[in-house]
């Protein structure tokens, strides 16, 4: 990759990143149906190539992502926040398992507060599913910019 080429990415990740920050939810759903779009473009042009069966089901697909896209990201969050909470009760249990369960300091302080920290941010998005959704779009717009600006002191650092 030549560095104007690193100059672009790093520009285009971060102008991302301030879109995630600023618009939050607006971002997903247009992101969403551009993505739909592209699997209903893909779909029509294997049906025009006579891959029926695939085609199909990239249209079916695409266009259920263009009509449903809130619903299915919403489903998505929902189940994300189930799984954080069955991964802290297995982790629990996996401590109870192994005998880790007992009063040892630090080590056991920081034992027991990695599962509880993943059950309440489960549970926290179980049950208040849009403040968490904001909170999400925040921190990936935050994180996604720091990745935007290493990129472009990466590409300023690079020789061709």
């Amino acid at each position: 990759m030549r560095k104007t080429e690193k100059l672009l990415a790093a520009i285009a990740t971060v102008g991302l990143g301030i879109l995630l920050i600023v618009l939050q939810g607006t971002t997903v759903q247009v992101l969403t149906s551009i993505f739909g779009v592209l699997l209903l473009a893909l779909g029509i042009m294997d049906l025009a190539l006579a891959e029926y069966r695939l085609g199909a089901i990239k249209c079916i697909l695409g266009g259920l992502i263009i009509i449903f896209g809130c619903v299915i990201l919403s489903a998505v969050l929902y189940l994300i926040a189930i799984l954080l909470i069955v991964a802290a009760v297995w982790w629990f249990c996996e401590l109870w398992r192994a005998g880790c369960l007992r009063w040892r300091g630090w080590t056991a302080l920081l034992q027991y507060a990695q599962p509880v920290l993943l059950a309440a941010v489960g549970v926290f998005l179980l049950f208040h599913a849009a403040e968490g959704m904001e909170w999400i779009f925040i921190l990936s717009g935050i994180l996604t910019v720091v990745e935007g600006s290493l990129l472009f002191v990466s590409a300023v650092q690079y020789t061709d």
